[in-house]
């Protein structure tokens, strides 16, 4: 009776409990019937198991191994035992000796038991388990399976034995969404018939949420990792094995997801190693992302605590030792310093070419790499890209693309391997293209929907297959242009272009792009479609943020709405693909080849694109008869530097580093990104006097108008603003415009706008004490954080200065454009309330905010950017006066172009995008246009700049948006109209780039002339 009672406690997760009645039981059985009795094995059995599920593992695996040098006959007694050893070495980390003990396990109870047992079946369950752990593959069996059921998982599991079934068939099966079902259907049963925290449904859970992982979901298995974290915490405790497994797993889908904070808390508050593991799963991120140099950082940084930990388990060890070499290999440097450390560890877990446990293996092909030994090192690459075949998802997986791409990354230092090198990173880019879609599947295993970047980096999570098609090809130009006979090559720059355009997933261009699909749209139906998934998305992402800061600590209401806003936007989705395919493909495409984007320039236009990919920055120029591309010699944390110098020069109040000097600019610094980033590939832009450009990282934080094409280095500065106004600016010899993507490129083509009125224009709002000098700059201290469910604090509003400039701003636009007609809301008028209501707003086809505008978390916690507006008398949630990223993307606009005339509407707010949420947000509106600034406006000069461009587009209707822009940041400089007169209010004060290059012109460029 005590024993089946032990055992019933040890299936409900009671360990103690468990433990406590096994050794009475086998105190007892030992008196009764001897040390060498079957009974007594089984009861050594459930002492250790107990002591397994309690955290004694070494203890746990010793018990277990006396019991079975005890008990020699093959009976349920040793058959029990084999199985609590298996269990003890599973959590240790040891799944080669753990399967053996599960597959001999199987075998006695194969006998005694019978196949159908559910012993039988957890055995060899549990056996084949640990093979793919160890193998990544079910490559050997001690038995055939019996019949094909396995693989079907067609229906919900309804016994234990279906449960275990469709656990070797979520091993085994090679699509997403059947291995998901499996796991799924499992679980389903099991919670439903043992309770959610009951052992082997924490483990058919564990297994679900790998397999969301490792299929790139990030969503759902944030939610199932994070439940299984907390069901092993209860069950377990902190410091068991299985509830760092949980909290590793956890700590994957939150970095995944870019909450890189949370994931640091939740490793290193559960476990020992839980800091090493930080280290690995950054490591990991960055090496993915193709950022090596990070990572390498990340990789060091694990070493160093595994040297420190008294005894690392082999898996820290083996992943530890392999991913530096691995990532040295992928800098083109030789790791001589853990070569030794690593073939040794191979040697001492006996791993051979069929096993590639932990990425040994392909540690060991950037050794022979290293060596020399091209032959051999690509032959080891060809098995290891085999076995992610066998070990994945499905056949063009994840962890194929990986090592694709980075096989493709270690051979293209061979001249000989080049073409070996350009046809893996071929394929990781094909593949990585196909997985920008979400893992469910269709029956016949196609791809449902689009999939999200990892946030905080902008970045697809396998961004290093595109990342290793640039660096190929790089490779290939740069070998092939020493030979004395050229090839025709010409593929090389169009392949290069298409990946570094794949490399970042822009959500501004994704904005401008479903706003143009939707416009293009003439079905009711679709727009109806469209314009629930935008408000169930925009909801969504504001439980998201109230998640995200609870820190895990959310209620679970919010929670639970969460995941049903999750359900409910993913449904909308994929009845978007289903009935409106061509939607989903104007609004997220992949991208433009140097043909399709030549059919989209004109003749005088030209595009330049300059994107960090991985640790190099890359430009290239495209115009409609030529095209060049670079890698610059500077690296991207160099040109990064160079960008945050130049920045801190101009805003010195937000400034993160110590400035040698008190210039009001830095011109050689601004030179030499010029000298570096651009002139190189100056010959693709043709003829071009417009030129869009696309860049990414740290240059989205100034414009690329303040750069200096010429400057002699070391001259004297004499008189700043003089010299200032002498300097060759990259902005006077083309006319700029940024574009969010190459793509968004006359998205709006062929479809003009439906505005019938002119102009409306919004601003100064009722606020506390003017302020003539800054739109934004340093905001007043707030008294406490948001208001009562999200809202802003009116009372804080308040507290913000008022702006007199931007009603003579908002005056003199409506004046200049009198002739088109026009609206104004300012004053008092310019509440939250009105603006939403106000029947001009979709009308309008130029529209202007001349306000404050806050960054995320500047206004009392507010976590969305916003426009500040006249605040009620108290807030509500129809007005709280902030309009807020997600109140503006439920707006429609039809204008050509919206002025947000404040500060900081243009560059990155810390999501890794290089336009800001707001930005982003008017573009999903509908705005084709934008007008936005880089720093804290100077609220006259803000005034002129607006007023002129608007001044010289109304006298100069054969000119472009950017060229009316380029011409008024000339007369700002110079004082001077290029319309005659001079600009009211100027001083020599304003040749300073602060002064007159706050504003970027985001286009689409879209204008008919």
């Amino acid at each position: 009776m005590k024993a089946h009672l032990a055992h019933l406690k040890l299936t409900q997760g009671r360990f103690s409990e468990a433990h406590q009645l096994a050794e009475e039981v086998l105190a007892a059985r030992i008196t009764q019937e001897g040390t060498g009795a079957t009974g007594v094995a089984l009861a050594r059995a459930l002492v250790s198991r107990s002591l397994a599920g309690q955290g004694h593992l070494e203890e746990a695996l010793t018990l277990a191994r006396e019991g079975i040098g005890i008990h020699t006959r093959e009976d349920l007694g040793r058959a029990r035992l084999l199985v609590a050893e298996g269990e003890a070495l599973r959590a240790l980390g040891r799944h080669q000796d753990a399967q053996k003990s599960f597959g001999s396990a199987a075998t006695i109870l194969l006998k005694v038991r019978g196949w159908n047992s559910p012993e039988t079946l957890r055995a060899a369950t549990d056996m084949r388990l640990e093979e793919v752990r160890f193998t990544g593959s079910v490559t050997r069996y001690n038995f055939d399976l019996p019949g094909s059921p396995l693989l079907a998982c067609t229906a919900p599991a309804d016994s234990i034995p279906e449960v275990y079934k469709s656990l070797i068939a979520g091993a085994t099966i090679p699509f997403a969404d059947a291995k998901l079902t499996c796991l799924r259907n499992a679980r389903t049963f099991l919670v439903r018939t043992m309770g959610a925290d009951n052992p082997l449904t924490l483990d058919v859970s564990e297994y679900l949420g790998d397999a969301l992982l490792d299929a790139g979901d990030s969503d759902p298995a944030e939610t199932e990792t994070r439940t299984l974290f907390l069901a092993r915490q209860r069950v377990h405790g902190a410091d068991h094995p299985a509830t760092r497994r949980a909290a590793v797993l956890y700590a994957r889908a939150l970095i995944d997801l870019g909450r890189d904070a949370e994931a640091n808390d939740v490793l290193a508050s559960n476990h020992t190693e839980g800091v090493i593991d930080i280290h690995l799963l950054k490591a990991a991120r960055l090496d993915a992302e193709g950022q090596h140099d990070h990572a390498q950082s990340e990789w060091e940084a694990a070493l160093r605590n595994l040297k420190t930990l008294p005894q690392a388990t082999i898996p820290i060890m083996v992943q530890t030792l392999a991913g530096v070499v691995i990532n040295q290999g992928l800098q083109g440097h030789c790791p001589n310093e853990v070569k030794d450390a690593v073939v040794g560890l191979a040697d001492k877990i006996g791993v051979d070419p069929d096993n590639n446990e932990f990425g040994l293996q392909e540690s060991k092909a950037v050794l022979l790499a290293c060596e020399g030994k091209w032959e051999q090192a690509t032959a080891l690459y060809q098995i290891l890209t085999r076995q992610a075949m066998r070990g994945e998802l499905v056949f063009q997986g994840p962890g194929k693309a990986m090592i694709l791409a980075r096989q493709a990354i270690v051979l293209a230092r061979n001249p000989a391997s080049l073409e070996a090198a350009n046809k893996a990173a071929s394929e990781a880019a094909s593949i990585a293209r196909e997985r920008r879609f979400t893992p469910d599947r269709d029956a016949n295993g196609a791809p449902l929907g689009f999939r999200r970047t990892r946030v905080g980096t902008g970045v697809d999570p396998l961004a290093l297959a595109f990342a290793s098609q640039v660096a190929v090809n790089w490779a290939d130009k740069q070998y092939h242009a020493t030979r004395t006979k050229q090839d025709d090559r010409t593929w090389i720059i169009n392949d290069a272009f298409k990946a570094a355009q794949d490399y970042v997933l822009s959500q501004a261009a994704a904005s401008l792009l479903q706003s143009a699909a939707r416009a293009a749209a003439s079905d009711p139906q679709i727009i109806t479609l469209v314009d629930r998934q935008i408000a169930a998305a925009a909801q969504l992402a504001k439980v998201e943020q109230s998640v995200i800061r609870s820190a895990g600590a959310a209620q679970p209401g919010t929670v639970q709405q969460m995941e049903a806003l999750q359900a409910e936007v993913a449904a909308l989705n994929t009845e978007l693909r289903t009935r409106y395919p061509g939607y989903m493909a104007t609004a997220r495409p992949f991208g433009l080849s140097i043909p399709d984007l030549r059919a989209r320039l004109r003749n005088d236009e030209a595009i330049l694109v300059i994107q960090p990919i991985g640790m190099d920055v890359y430009s290239f120029a495209i115009s409609p008869k030529s095209e060049a591309w670079n890698k610059a010699t500077l690296g991207r944390r160099e040109m990064d530097h160079l960008v945050t110098v130049i920045r801190c020069h101009i805003d010195r109040q937000n400034c993160p580093i110590a400035l040698a000097d008190e210039n009001l600019f830095d011109p050689a610094a601004a030179n030499r990104l010029y000298r570096e980033l651009i002139a190189p590939v100056a010959d693709g832009f043709g003829q071009a006097r417009t030129l869009y450009t696309v860049t990414g990282g740290s240059l989205g934080q100034i414009p690329l108008g303040i750069l200096v094409a010429d400057y002699e280095t070391g001259k004297p500065v004499s008189d700043e603003l003089a010299d200032l106004s002498s300097l060759d600016w990259f902005a006077d010899h083309y006319a700029l415009a940024t574009l969010p993507s190459i793509s968004s490129l006359r998205a709006f083509d062929k479809r003009a706008s439906s505005a019938t009125l002119g102009f409306a224009g919004i601003g100064d709002p009722v606020l506390g004490p003017p302020l003539e000098d800054l739109r934004g700059g340093t905001v007043p201290s707030l008294s406490s954080p948001n208001g009562p469910q999200g809202l802003a604090k009116a009372d804080d509003i308040r507290k913000l200065h008022s702006l007199p400039g931007t009603r003579r701003e908002l005056t003199a636009i409506a004046t200049n454009l009198a002739a088109t007609g026009s609206e104004l809301l300012m004053g008092a008028q310019a509440r939250e309330s009105a603006i939403k209501s106000w029947p001009h707003l979709s009308r309008a086809r130029i529209l202007a905010f001349a306000t404050h505008a806050m960054l995320p978390n500047e206004l009392g916690g507010m976590a969305e950017p916003g426009l500040i507006l006249t605040p009620p008398p108290r807030e509500t949630a129809a007005d709280d006066g902030y309009l807020s990223a997600s109140e503006i993307m439920q707006i429609k606009l039809n204008a050509e172009w919206v002025v947000l005339s404040a500060c900081n509407t243009a560059g990155p707010d810390g999501s890794g995008e290089s336009l800001s949420g707001l930005a982003r947000a008017f573009l999903f509106a509908g705005a084709r246009s934008l007008l936005v600034s880089h720093w804290p406006v100077d609220d006259k000069a803000g005034a002129a700049i607006t007023s002129e461009t608007f001044r010289i587009m109304t006298a100069r209707p054969d000119i472009v948006r950017a060229e009316a822009f380029q011409l008024a940041q000339k007369a700002m400089r110079s004082g001077n109209s290029v319309l005659g007169g001079r600009i009211d209010g100027w001083t020599r004060e304003w040749t300073d780039p602060w002064i007159w290059a706050p504003f970027s012109l985001v286009e689409s460029g879209d204008v008919e002339k």
